[in-house]
């Protein structure tokens, strides 16, 4: 067997069909594992997440994987105050609980409420069959807040719930954004999209996935720097190829985005609905960036790093800071709504942009970290953006083919998962799910 793609999906993917004692290697195109999840030194021995942050109570693939490799869990801080910066003003607010969240989320949660009530009538596994699903998938989840929440802060406190982790409400369909709180198993209105009881990771998360490819071993059954370049089948089984490699196997798991399957020279092509499917569910946003201090002074004020604003540049914040709070980091989550503001301007400008809005949200002495780091997933060409993206008419033209194998090829990716669909516990999933499908038919 060879698995391709060497994030969260695959290493699942090939240690469960290790476990089963089924011959099998996996090719990563980096130098590196973890997929969207990466550290980033900051020097010193610190460390920064500048990809996937943390993971909620209820991801227990995550947490239990975690924890089997040896990587300290700890909660994200929320027993503080949040921060909301509009035009007119700096409001500071705990962080609501969704059974009693206080008269300014009221509105909000009678939304994700609702939201909760639609999606009743969705089976994650074929949300493309939901009586709704063609009107729901014709249109994004801006277009539909913007018709039934008048209140333009309501609108924005709703798409800042889901999009911590979901993909931005003015490009995602509604239908999608339904299958997502679906799967997520705790429903929209919940502490899970509220962030709280949500899990931090000691070390980073891309060492959760680092330390599982290790006891695969590394040279051995792992291979990195291996870009696959064309995948054959036949009858008799499937050829991976690349610059100067190639594999023989059974099978195949591709555990890549979607968007970025076209980049394979596959023999023969893959049917048009697969194909149609990797042109329809895409990537966006993934600009991220570090703000680091000398401690994370923001809870001595009585803050816990969670900032949000719909004027700002950068629109949302989330608290890094390490276990024992050595240091101090925030993760500014970009600016999904006008990327542009960021990505034309010079390296210099960026940061000034992002740290007078970190001066907004925490006042001045968020003007002088001791550095500052940034990620376009955009730039990486095996990302190629940061969260999936299940455009309008995705699912309903194209969603049959998500899971269905073609031939000997089968296919993982949090973009597959019916379980927290595009968070890394729905990658973790889909790679138990492909490699039992596998195992079934060799």
């Amino acid at each position: 067997m060879v698995v391709v793609g060497g994030g969260f999906a695959g290493v699942t993917a090939a240690r469960e069909l290790d476990k089963m004692g089924v011959s099998v290697i996996l090719l990563e195109g980096r130098d590196r594992l973890g997929g969207r999840a990466e550290n980033i030194t900051i020097g010193g021995g610190k460390i920064g997440n500048i990809g996937a942050q943390a993971a909620s109570r209820h991801h227990h693939l995550a947490i239990g994987l975690a924890r089997e490799m040896g990587v300290d869990v700890f909660p994200l801080r929320h027993d503080g105050k949040a921060v909301l910066v509009t035009e007119e003003d700096r409001i500071e607010f705990e962080i609501p609980d969704p059974k009693d969240p206080g008269w300014q989320w009221e509105d909000a949660v009678e939304t994700l409420q609702q939201w909760d009530e639609m999606s009743k009538e969705i089976d994650p596994e074929r949300p493309w069959e939901a009586p709704h699903a063609e009107e729901w998938d014709s249109q994004t989840v801006m277009s539909w807040l913007q018709r039934h929440v008048g209140d333009p802060i309501t609108q924005f406190l709703v798409a800042g719930v889901v999009g911590v982790g979901a993909s931005p409400p003015h490009q995602a369909s509604m239908l999608g954004m339904l299958a997502y709180g679906k799967a997520s198993g705790t429903g929209f209105a919940s502490d899970h999209m509220f962030v709280r009881g949500w899990q931090k990771f000691d070390g980073g998360v891309q060492t959760i996935a680092v330390r599982a490819g290790e006891r695969l071993g590394i040279g051995r059954k792992v291979y990195l720097s291996c870009v696959v370049r064309r995948i054959e089948q036949d009858g008799d089984g499937v050829l991976v190829q690349g610059d100067g490699f190639r594999a023989k196997a059974k099978r195949v798991i591709v555990a890549m985005p979607p968007h970025l399957t076209g980049r394979i020279d596959w023999r023969p092509a893959l049917p048009g609905p697969r194909q149609a499917l990797n042109q329809r569910i895409g990537s966006v946003g993934g600009y991220l960036t570090l703000a680091v201090y000398d401690e994370p002074f923001w809870f001595r004020e009585g803050l816990t790093g969670h900032a949000m604003s719909p004027s700002e540049v950068v629109p949302a914040t989330l608290d890094d800071s390490p276990k024992d709070r050595s240091y101090g980091v925030i993760t500014c989550l970009g600016d999904p709504y006008d990327s542009s503001r960021l990505r034309t301007a010079t390296p210099a400008e960026r940061r000034e942009l992002q740290l007078k809005s970190l001066a907004k949200y925490y006042g001045p002495k968020a003007l002088k970290p001791e550095a500052f780091l940034e990620k376009d997933w955009y730039a990486d060409p095996f990302s190629a953006g940061g969260l999936p993206l299940f455009s309008p008419g995705a699912l309903t033209n194209c969603g049959q083919a998500l899971r269905t194998p073609v031939g000997r090829i089968h296919w993982a990716g949090t973009e597959t998962a019916t379980w927290n669909v595009v968070h890394w516990e729905g990658a973790i999933h889909s790679g138990v799910r492909a490699a039992k499908e596998v195992a079934e038919r060799l």
